[in-house]
């Protein structure tokens, strides 16, 4: 599987939170020669192989859902106000190209102040009352295009730098989504016979709502939890992140299960795949903190793959750590799953 083709065609404008639907036709394309596809009514998208083997019934969940933002209001003069849907970090946002996913495509610019006419006073930043879109349509033409509640876009192009390394909007989490999708085609490739989902949730960014609702659909024996963390970059600390290229980063915490994260490592280290550990003293901010809780709950693992700029349209990772949380969640579930004490 080329991770790098894969992670270009899931990084596309679309998919915002709420909206994730607009995936369903990319994700059948990745996966239907592999397995069974369905969905539900929140949205979740799955595909499950060997359906009903006998065994330990293993799920894979990787949110699809991107930040975006979404339209609150159109004035007269055709400017657009904004609210985030997600965590958007509204400091990089003036000045950024943007697409409006109304009725057809509309292209804008994030409305910035000229820095002659700035006083420079950082609580002049922009923000959910200040943001706004120039299209440069008029508000009667822009109400016949768009409408309240459409979702928005950052564009930026996927591209490659150096060292393996690509960047793209939406990195978190289609990176972890190509991990778990990789990780499936591998299993099929090796003719795995258990029983396993792939789950590609929704609206992991505005409160972890999906991956509840497909814990319950799936009822596994256990789960691992695929997203992106932190990656070391220019101003954070060493022991607050992962190193690009250097391994999928195993989560470590009370709230995941321990005989995962051992059996995680011990994979790593049988297979000589690259890891490092990302110790956290209690909740993960990923959908593992759902999954574990839910159907009475389910052992859970975490891996995350490291990623610079988390947040923004320019998100940075290494293709090798993707193909690398790949190589182990499969290596995982062919040697069996956790080492239940």
């Amino acid at each position: 599987m080329d991770i790098e083709k894969t992670v270009k065609l899931l990084t596309f404008n679309g998919g915002v939170s709420g909206k994730e639907k607009e995936m369903f036709s990319v994700l059948k394309d990745l996966l239907s020669e592999n397995g069974e596809i369905t969905t539900d009514n929140l949205g979740n998208f799955f595909c499950t192989i060997n359906k009903g083997a006998k065994g330990k019934k293993i799920l894979l969940d990787a949110h699809i859902d991107k930040i975006g933002l979404i339209v609150k209001f159109i004035d007269e003069n055709g400017f657009v106000k904004c609210d985030s849907c997600g965590g958007m970090d509204w400091r990089v946002l003036a000045g950024e190209e943007v697409v409006i996913m109304g009725k057809e495509s509309v292209k804008g610019i994030v409305c910035s102040v000229p820095p002659h006419l700035s006083s420079g006073d950082e609580s002049k930043a922009l923000d959910s009352d200040s943001l706004y879109i120039d299209t440069g349509f008029d508000g009667e033409a822009l109400k016949k295009k768009i409408a309240l509640g459409d979702r928005v876009c950052v564009e930026k192009p996927f591209a490659k730098l150096l060292s393996g390394c690509i960047t793209a909007p939406a990195l978190d989490n289609r990176a972890g989504a190509a991990a778990i999708i990789a990780a499936l085609k591998l299993l099929c490739e090796r003719g795995h016979k258990g029983e396993v989902t792939c789950a590609l949730t929704v609206q992991e960014e505005v409160g972890t709502r999906g991956a509840g609702p497909a814990v319950f659909k799936v009822k596994p024996d256990e789960a691992i939890v695929v997203d992106v963390s932190f990656g070391l970059s220019p101003g954070l600390k060493d022991e607050e992140c992962g190193k690009l290229g250097k391994g999928p980063m195993i989560g470590v915490s009370p709230t995941l299960d321990e005989n995962i994260t051992n059996t995680l490592i011990k994979v790593c280290e049988e297979e000589n795949i690259p890891f490092q550990r990302e110790v956290m003293g209690g909740r993960t901010g990923t959908n593992a903190d759902v999954v574990s809780v839910n159907s009475g709950g389910i052992k859970t693992g975490l891996v995350s793959v490291p990623l610079r700029y988390m947040h923004t349209a320019a998100e940075v990772v290494d293709t090798a750590d993707i193909e690398n949380t790949a190589k182990l969640i499969a290596c995982y579930i062919e040697k069996g799953g956790c080492c239940d004490d």
